[in-house]
């Protein structure tokens, strides 16, 4: 085997072993019969992972199995899962299963993980999942360059590193089994401007957190948070304690609370949760306990719900159209969020807020939106405040610029509709594509990261006019309705998530007597689960609020430094979250 030659020390007559074992049969060489040769654990191993895939393909022999298996060592070895965990010294295994319970799903490991960029001309390390020692360096030539990588201290015999090379034109694919020097040959560029952004960014390079098939596993688990059927809520519910820290109790009683009509006032709020995947990922991102606002709202004498809504775009639509800035009647829609499965609260405004809400022209400015199309355009930039301090792992800046630019390649009039006409508007440029835009910031001196923070503007009007979607939409009217005042110029409600806008101190406390079983401040009026909302009414509006917030899981600790009614805690959610001067003091 002369390919042996590459494989790190101790390897090589356990890729042989490994290898023959498996084009044999493997019972020619019972796992008990090589124990005290110290391989015995390993061949277990195989044992029992060629077992396993031989039940998930519907092969019951090793003999039948080991036809569909490669037979090179090289490629078995390679291949194998779950022999790791058998080699390395104590303390590695003992840091494996600590990672394995505290990571027993697969949700979102698909993704790539950022490790480094490589500029031309320069070296960069950095430490993968197999190699702890990865030291790159790229050499421009000709049209194109040679990325060289040399990787040394394995974590143990078998394991390898699966890398992702990216430029905004190109996507490179390598795979690093043996110690030692590595090429990726890069070919020519492209284009001008891709020569250009590696000269100036690097080359991308991401980790692949997981194997081919566990790859392949990852995505279908993150699938079914997403997709209906009998244990999306359960795997939602499991995906937000682990990763959000989250935790939804059920409630003893559920019975649906249908409020009489004469108790709601104009510009209650509605809180509102559903365990579909969509609002879960809105609360991992941003902190929130909830997905999806509404507003109460009477008008010529009939109660309406108002609210931004959008069609569910992985799933048959669960919510009947039509989509969009949309008013529905009090009877009906309390119906269909309880065919929603829907988990609702009401917020009703406090006697101040109430006093300063103008019923009429919260009605105008309604009459004006109604009809508008749900707020895609700028439904990420009011979770990204900060250039870095807004990405839950694995996202990362480099990532969502990657992704941003390939999936504009594939979906041009997707990422026109989610971010290149916003992105657009922060350099005041028109029809820009990805990127386009990113050089454009390049020749201003602004990252990708900084363009993303850039606060969005309520007076940007885009194609298909003003961009709201659902708590922006309620913080509108509010704004509309006079509920901050004059400081409402100050507060742009496209750049509040709903975890902003209940923790407004804009609210009362009034719980009707039917309302007080769940002990909350507020009333629960829909759900399986009882709807906590952490911070609820404690923040005071400030102007620029919530600009400049990094907030990342679990804890999202820019917000909790604003839970409690402190001038101090409060001045500091201010100088956190508004750029680049605190507030001055008012004197005494």
């Amino acid at each position: 085997f002369p390919f042996l030659s590459g494989v790190h020390m101790g390897g090589r007559a356990l890729l042989v072993v490994v290898g023959v074992l498996m084009v044999l049969g493997i019972p020619l060489c019972p796992a008990e019969k090589v124990h005290d040769m110290g391989l015995g654990k390993v061949v277990r191993a195989v044992v029992q992972d060629v077992e396993k895939a031989g039940e998930t393909m519907g092969v019951r022999h090793h003999e039948e199995l080991t036809e569909l298996l490669p037979r090179t060592a090289h490629t078995v070895a390679s291949e194998l899962h779950g022999v790791d965990d058998f080699l390395g010294s104590e303390e590695e295994k003992a840091e494996r299963e600590g990672q394995k319970r505290g990571e027993d799903d697969d949700f979102f490991k698909f993704l790539p993980v950022f490790k480094t960029a490589v500029r031309p001309g320069q070296s960069t390390n950095w430490t993968g999942s197999c190699f702890g020692t990865n030291v790159a360096t790229f050499q421009p030539g000709g049209k194109g360059g040679v990325l060289e990588v040399k990787t040394t201290n394995p974590r143990s015999l078998l394991c390898k590193d699966l890398y992702l090379v990216a430029t905004p034109e190109s996507l490179y694919v390598a795979s690093f089994f043996f110690h030692g020097t590595h090429n990726v040959a890069l070919k020519e560029y492209k284009s001008s401007s891709e020569q250009a952004f590696v000269e100036k960014y690097g080359l991308q390079i991401f980790e692949v957190q997981e194997g081919i098939i566990e790859t392949l596993r990852s995505v279908w688990d993150t699938y079914t948070l997403f997709s209906e059927g009998p244990h999306m809520v359960e795997r939602n519910l499991q995906f937000l304690k682990d990763h959000a820290a989250i935790t939804f109790m059920p409630r003893p009683n559920a019975e649906p609370i249908l409020l009489p009509e004469d108790v709601w006032k104009s510009g209650d709020y509605l809180g509102i949760t559903r365990l579909d995947g969509l609002d879960p990922m809105i609360m991992f991102g941003t902190g929130t306990h909830t997905g999806h606002t509404a507003v109460a709202l009477w008008i010529d004498g009939a109660l309406f719900i108002c609210e931004a809504t959008a069609a569910d775009p992985f799933a048959k639509p669960y919510w009947p159209p039509p989509y969009g800035i949309i008013r529905t009647p009090y009877r009906q829609w309390m119906q269909q969020a309880m065919d929603a499965d829907y988990l609702v609260v009401r917020l009703p405004l406090s006697s101040k807020s109430r006093a300063a809400f103008n019923e009429t022209e919260a009605v105008n400015w309604f009459r004006k939106v109604e009809g508008l199309p749900y707020g895609f355009h700028n439904f990420i930039f009011g979770w990204i405040d900060t250039p870095r301090g807004n990405y839950p792992a694995p996202l990362s800046e480099e990532l969502v610029m990657t992704g941003f630019v390939l999936f504009d390649r594939l979906a041009p009039d997707t990422a026109r509709k989610m971010w290149n006409e916003a992105l657009n508007m922060r350099l005041k440029t028109h029809d820009l594509r990805t990127f386009e835009i990113i050089e454009e910031a390049a020749r201003r001196n602004i990252s990708f990261g900084e363009l993303m923070s850039m606060p969005e503007q309520d007076s940007w009007v885009y194609s298909d006019g003003p961009s709201m979607v659902c708590d922006v939409f309620v913080v509108a009217m509010y704004k509309a309705a006079g509920v901050f005042g004059a400081m409402g110029r100050d507060i742009m409600a496209t750049e509040q998530t709903p975890r902003d806008s209940y923790q407004m101190q804009i609210f009362g406390v009034d719980v009707p007597e039917m309302c007080r079983r769940d002990g909350l401040p507020y009333c629960q009026l829909l759900g399986r689960y009882r709807l906590d909302l952490p911070g609820f009414n404690t923040i005071p509006p400030y102007s620029h609020m919530n600009e400049r917030c990094a907030a990342l899981p679990p804890y999202y600790a820019h917000e909790r430094m604003c839970q409690g009614a402190t001038f101090y805690q409060i001045w500091v959610h201010h100088i956190q979250c508004t750029a680049p001067f605190p507030p001055k003091k008012k004197k005494k």
